[in-house]
């Protein structure tokens, strides 16, 4: 589902952002593009791929209808790290070091060490490169994913694209909107994720809320 402009302005669409990664060595082109999402003012939740090569200049976004662009001296990046490799450490976090001037009217996901997530809906909502840069929103009923043993990967039958990455997958309570991965991309060979068809996120179990709430003050 295509969200439309006045509805990018609601929550919790008015968190998610496409942003653009400028290198150095990207002299004739814009960057590599993903996806992140607001847990609070200074902090961007995304995929770890979307950022670790080197040579980042400078990071731009539109949120509010304003455009943004964060040098290298307004963030920092924070990489997840555990035992497991792959699809479980593919978190990172963009740490903005000015939020007050870059942040404005966002609604922020929030994140738990506990999820209760019988009989709920669960949400993809990105911006994949097919799609000229519109926000789109996937969603699955929880009895459709499927999390491995270590609690660490969760997957869904979603179609997703390149651009996605660092997407978040969240779902809605009366307490508000609970973030519980970051969008990785295909299975990638991970037993039991390929036979079913999934695409897969890194989930936030506690180890990584424990990450997360350490970088986030």
């Amino acid at each position: 589902m295509i969200l439309d402009s006045n509805v990018k302005k609601t929550d919790p669409y008015n968190s998610i952002i496409k942003f653009t990664v400028k290198r150095w060595y990207h002299f004739f082109h814009d960057g590599f593009s993903g996806t992140g999402s607001f847990i609070k003012e200074n902090i961007i939740v995304t995929a770890k791929h979307n950022i670790i090569n080197k040579g980042i200049t400078k990071i731009s976004y539109s949120i509010g209808g304003e455009n943004i662009v964060l040098k290298k001296k307004d963030f920092k990046f924070f990489l997840y790290k555990e035992k497991n490799k792959g699809v479980e450490n593919d978190i990172a976090i963009i740490k903005i070091t000015n939020p007050n001037k870059y942040v404005r009217n966002v609604t922020f996901f929030k994140y738990l060490n506990n999820y209760e997530l019988n009989n709920k809906r669960l949400h993809l909502t990105g911006f994949p490169c097919d799609s000229k840069g519109e926000l789109i929103e996937k969603n699955a009923l929880y009895s459709t994913i499927k999390i491995n043993d270590r609690n660490t990967i969760i997957g869904y039958p979603m179609y997703t694209c390149q651009g996605d990455s660092g997407a978040p997958l969240w779902y809605k309570d009366e307490d508000g909107y609970f973030v519980i991965g970051v969008h990785h991309g295909g299975n990638e060979n991970i037993i039991g994720f390929v036979e079913q068809k999934l695409n897969v996120a890194a989930f936030f179990n506690k180890n990584v809320i424990s990450w997360l709430n350490k970088h986030s003050n």
